[in-house]
């Protein structure tokens, strides 16, 4: 089975609210700065609100922006018990879509419509952050499908030469992930994210149940990793991590993981195999991997030297802790 992005690219370019006056309401909150304005504004808005029904397409757009008024609110101390309809809306969506009922780096990225671009601040830092990390996103997405025919082909005994082109362009394809985060390395200072942007990137709690904030985490790296070692690894602290942050992921991600839940790693059907082209393919792969995690976990490692002591990243963790295990890890597939 492949990886199907048709719906997931249909879904990024209709991912639009059918809730009127939005808009509007996000020119009106990317300038507020006091609690009472705020506040002020979004019950206005939350007593004109109407339930709509939603195409899946809309329900991600809905996701989106709710999630992020709901960040706005978060970062004011404001909790949603004051806002109902805005919870029921939230909850109403993730039926309809069975994820979590926020927004995620999906909706924050590729299902950002770049014609009505949605952002927390007016700053020029933010707009760069999300069309860096939407493009290697993107990036990502493909890399997964050339990995998983490479995968599949190595399966059916295919020759060397196509199962090593097959990784090389995943890899080729992954390198938009090393661009991106490049662009936000030289393009997105520490000073600006965690002063400006992390304040929006906190936990949502509805109910009796609290939600991670779009970050790292929430991205397909991790079918990335499952189909390359992590099955060989199941460390508790590791799979505490990985189903955690699996349910951020489109359902399209989630059937691709259960598909791998039980199956060896590309690593382990290329030993034994006499497959040169195709394992140092695999070796140049693993390089462009570990590339993209020393110079994310150095952005990292910049933003939390200006945050305080015991502070923890949009996943709940902390650049020392999971981060410096996927450099780890991937320095020892590379090694291998």
């Amino acid at each position: 089975m492949d990886l199907d992005l048709r719906n997931i690219v249909f879904i990024c370019k209709n991912a639009k609210s059918t809730n009127s006056n939005l808009d509007e309401l996000f020119k009106s909150l990317s300038v507020v700065d006091n609690r009472p304005e705020l506040m002020k504004i979004l019950m206005n808005f939350h007593t004109i609100l109407e339930i709509k029904q939603y195409t899946q397409a809309s329900s991600y757009g809905t996701l989106r922006d709710f999630g992020l008024i709901c960040a706005k609110l978060n970062t004011f101390g404001v909790t949603l018990n004051e806002f109902p309809k805005f919870i029921e809306i939230l909850e109403s969506q993730s039926i309809l879509l069975d994820t979590v009922p926020r927004d995620t780096v999906f909706t924050y990225g590729p299902m950002n419509s770049t014609s009505k671009l949605r952002t927390f601040t007016q700053l020029n830092e933010e707009i760069v952050f999300i069309e860096a990390f939407t493009f290697g996103m993107w990036s990502l997405f493909n890399s997964i499908e050339k990995l998983i025919e490479s995968y599949n082909l190595i399966q059916e005994d295919g020759h060397d030469f196509s199962i090593a082109l097959l990784i090389n362009q995943a890899k080729i394809k992954f390198e938009g992930m090393v661009d991106a985060i490049k662009q936000v390395h030289l393009k997105v200072p520490p000073q600006i994210f965690t002063r400006d942007l992390r304040p929006y990137f906190n936990p949502l709690t509805i109910g009796d149940q609290t939600y991670l904030a779009p970050g790292g985490a929430g991205m397909p790296v991790l079918i990335l990793d499952q189909i390359l070692w992590s099955n060989e690894y199941w460390s508790d602290f590791y799979l505490e991590y990985f189903k955690s942050n699996l349910q951020y992921l489109p359902n399209e991600f989630k059937i691709a993981s259960k598909r791998f839940e039980d199956s060896p790693t590309i690593k382990q059907l290329l030993e034994g195999k006499d497959l040169p082209l195709s394992k140092l393919a695999f070796a140049e792969f693993c390089s462009s991997l570990l590339l993209f995690r020393g110079i994310h976990k150095k952005v990292a490692d910049a933003n939390f030297k200006l945050r305080p002591d015991g502070s923890l990243g949009s996943g709940g963790h902390t650049p020392d802790d999971i981060l410096q295990l996927l450099v780890n890890k991937t320095f020892e597939l590379k090694s291998n």
